[in-house]
């Protein structure tokens, strides 16, 4: 692939799908790529639709990425939460990492978030796609202390998801959670 083309992105043909529509994805690299030096991290990568494109940005600036999902779909869910259990199951390690030839394979990490989180270095921009009140409020409280001065958390399921949004407003009071172009929460470290 060549170069991410920020201020003219377009979806490639060779990503594989997502959720996440093309100006939402345009918006969240922006900002992933404006960061301070340190890693990136995606919690929530299902069929790795987003993963493909802050990969390839993650090569382009020389830092390195990791990728976190059950590939087993929602593990949990409380009465607050819009997803059942099992929702988004319709991914696999193994295609993710056939998807993604791009991103080394020991850095897609299969299983239950924060459990599963491997030694990283420090965080520059963290994409949290989990859907639901305890996986945000848990990647939440396991990234925060790993995130550098001026690093980004970015919450793709907040505000539209009220369960997300509620557990960012609660870890984040105040100010701190800002509203993105594209509608999304983020905060600023």
């Amino acid at each position: 692939m060549t170069k991410l083309d920020l201020a003219n992105f377009a979806l490639s043909p060779n990503a594989p799908p997502s959720q996440v529509p093309p100006w939402v994805i345009s918006d969240m690299l922006l900002m992933a790529s404006r960061t301070p030096a340190g890693c990136f991290v995606e919690v929530g990568v299902f069929q790795g639709g987003t993963a493909w494109y802050l990969g390839h940005l993650a090569n382009e600036q020389a830092r390195q990425i990791f990728l976190y999902d059950t590939f087993e779909g929602i593990p949990h869910a409380l009465p607050i939460d819009s997803h059942k259990v099992g929702d988004f199951s319709a991914c696999s390690l193994e295609k993710v990492i056939a998807e993604l030839p791009h991103i080394s394979p020991n850095r897609i990490i299969k299983g239950l978030f924060p459990q599963s989180m491997k030694p990283m270095p420090a965080i520059a921009f963290a994409h949290v796609d989990c859907d639901q009140y305890q996986s945000v409020h848990e990647t939440i409280e396991a990234l925060s202390p790993l995130m550098v001065p001026g690093g980004v958390m970015w919450f793709d399921d907040a505000p539209c998801l009220p369960s997300a949004a509620l557990a960012v407003q609660q870890a984040f009071p105040g100010d701190r959670c800002q509203l993105s172009g594209s509608g999304k929460y983020f905060v600023r470290f």
